[in-house]
């Protein structure tokens, strides 16, 4: 037998028996495997191949524990048949897809994280599943920002030294200060001062080297929203200056940290954003050009890196060419929304946004209560998290569907857990559900 099939076969075993047993840990490993190897085509192979049998198993395991508790309950909610019409319109492209085998691998794809999206809500409601979620985060990503930065400490060549922070280290730096957020709104007293020096000198870092500059810039504007909420409406502004006084100074430590070489860097930078501008322009117009052609269901699931040269804009296919992206069958349109309309036309992307938009509105939404003041603050950075997620979609594709999951599975880890804070009788009150939200998100656990 394969090696990689016994592989397989013992990480799905071990997935699922713990499922049964501990739901939360199971997640974690789950969420874990996916975000951090999937995404990495360096370690790709066998680390992907756990991954999947991670969904596969924590997918069984929770069938068979809804039919134990006989609780299986079925899509009934118009946000299910929104997933539903999704994939459907996935399935359509696939059928006048240029590359039939290509198409059905994303569609796989895209009903894996579906599944998963679905155990996230379920399973992620609660206080121990966040921090067993931040917990796994927080640790595999300061293993490879150790791993990474001992890597750039060895190159002389800035150019070499953005290419590993930028696509090695960007990811946790954004998701460690985005978590730094999620317990500065969490914990009402400021007991974990090295976790926000740390995050200031990451967020330096990445604001500077990170080649996804865009949800740094996204990020800003979420913190001055949140800042604006709890100095003006929550009358909270001490600790929310504190904790931007650690930010700065330990920010300002890693502007010394960079000077040697920050003057070099700066002018490659300034040539580098505006070549990256074009590029991306040029990928966004093979898009739309695409769209043009073919309006109703696209080229299929993963046919835009295959067809899209002939469609780029005359004024950036030089660029284009002279960066390496023609002939790269693995691109896409560097947007979430775009490449849809290339790729599943306008059922697709209609689908995709209906669906996108009923989560981040649902993450967003923690009507009827009143809320102590721990769980103010938690509900505000699930709004934060909707927020944030809908802009990733827009010029982004460096995390992709992943990222929005992720800060949307988060956001209704926060939004449950301060609705978990009300008092009963408050609940009884204000929470009864409407017909359309009731048995929303019921899957049996």
């Amino acid at each position: 037998m394969d090696k990689e099939l016994i592989l397989l076969l013992v990480c799905g075993t071990v997935v699922f028996l713990l499922a049964l047993v501990r739901p939360a840990y199971a997640l974690t490993i789950t969420l874990g495997a996916n975000f951090f190897l999937q995404p990495r085509p360096q370690i790709a192979g066998v680390y992907v191949i756990l991954a999947d049998a991670a969904i596969v198993a924590l997918t069984l395991a929770w069938i068979f524990r809804s039919i134990a508790s006989e609780r299986l309950t079925f899509p009934r909610t118009g946000l299910e048949l929104a997933f539903g019409v999704l994939a459907g319109a996935y399935i359509l492209s696939a059928v006048f897809a240029f590359d039939h085998g290509r198409a059905l691998v994303k569609t796989v794809q895209l009903v894996e994280w579906v599944l998963l999206f679905y155990l996230t809500v379920n399973y992620g409601r609660g206080e121990k599943t966040l921090r067993l979620l931040v917990g796994t985060l927080i640790g595999v990503g300061l293993f490879e920002v150790a791993l990474a930065a001992y890597q750039a400490a060895r190159m002389e060549d800035f150019r070499r030294v953005t290419g590993t922070l930028g696509n090695d280290l960007g990811w946790y730096m954004f998701m460690l200060l985005l978590f730094a957020m999620v317990q500065f709104v969490t914990y009402t007293e400021l007991k974990h001062r090295l976790l926000w020096a740390v995050a200031g000198i990451f967020f330096t870092f990445g604001f500077l080297l990170t080649q996804v500059r865009e949800l740094w810039f996204s990020l800003l504007v979420a913190l001055l929203v949140l800042a604006i909420l709890e100095a003006f409406i929550h009358r909270r502004p001490k600790r929310f200056l504190r904790f931007l006084g650690v930010v700065a100074v330990s920010g300002a430590a890693g502007i010394i940290l960079l000077l040697p070489k920050l003057g070099p860097y700066l002018v490659y930078l300034e040539n580098r954003s505006l070549d990256t501008l074009y590029t991306r322009l040029g990928q966004w117009g093979s898009a739309l050009n695409i769209f043009a052609a073919h309006p109703w269901a696209g080229i299929g699931p993963g046919g835009f890196g295959q067809l899209w040269v002939p469609f780029i804009p005359e004024t950036y296919y030089s660029l284009c060419v002279a960066y390496g992206l023609v002939g790269n069958s693995e691109i896409d349109a560097h947007s979430f929304l775009f490449t849809r309309l290339a790729e599943t036309g306008l059922l697709g992307t209609a689908a995709a946004v209906w669906v996108l938009w009923r989560l981040a509105r649902r993450t967003a939404r923690v009507k009827g209560l009143s809320l102590p003041p721990l769980a103010q603050g938690i509900a505000i950075t699930a709004r934060l998290l909707a927020v944030l997620a809908l802009l990733t979609l827009v010029y982004s594709d460096f995390f992709q569907i992943k990222l929005f999951w992720m800060l949307v599975g988060l956001g209704l880890s926060c939004r449950s857990f301060a609705a978990g804070t009300v008092r009963p009788e408050a609940k009884a009150a204000n929470l009864r559900p409407s017909p359309h939200e009731e048995g929303a998100y019921n899957f049996g656990c």
